[in-house]
């Protein structure tokens, strides 16, 4: 069964053991700064989402379902319940192929109280904001895609 490694969204040193066919993924720490990831995951409510170079595309992956950001889906990413909550959703042609609705990291805690805390910031701390201004950035996804693809040639093997 191949695995991928990944970046952990929440930590520099510790990198994810992710096997895209099953939709598991295992942490561990990983001490080096190293960069032979070949995309980023983010762990919410017990499940894995993914941003990872597959050959020529960059993919989203939620689970075992999986998008390409190359192709006709539309991502978008709003504040509700006014700024407690955001509303993450992939779209297609078809309609609405994913939702999720999960808290604004404005609304927690000291951040909320924090004046120096701008868009930049939040974009730091949401997996899924970060991702839905990706899906807009065509130079950004093929500069992802280069920095990332090779690295999936080097998948593990169990």
């Amino acid at each position: 069964m191949n695995k991928i490694i990944l970046g952990y969204w929440s930590s520099k040193m510790m990198k994810v053991r992710f096997d895209p066919e099953s939709g598991r993924g295992w942490l561990w720490w990983w001490p080096f700064m190293s960069s032979s990831i070949c995309g980023l995951a983010c762990r919410h409510r017990g499940e894995w989402f993914l941003v990872w170079a597959k050959g020529d595309t960059l993919v989203f992956q939620a689970g075992k379902k999986h998008w390409s950001l190359l192709s006709d889906i539309t991502i978008d990413n709003t504040l509700t319940d006014s700024g407690q909550k955001r509303v993450f959703s992939v779209t297609k042609c078809d309609g609405r192929v994913f939702e999720l609705t999960y808290p604004s990291v404005v609304a927690k805690g000291l951040i909320a109280r924090d004046p120096t805390f701008d868009s930049f910031d939040e974009e730091q701390e949401d997996f899924f904001l970060w991702l839905s201004r990706l899906s807009t950035n065509d130079e950004w996804k093929a500069g992802l895609i280069k920095r990332w693809s090779d690295r999936h040639l080097k998948s593990y093997q169990e």
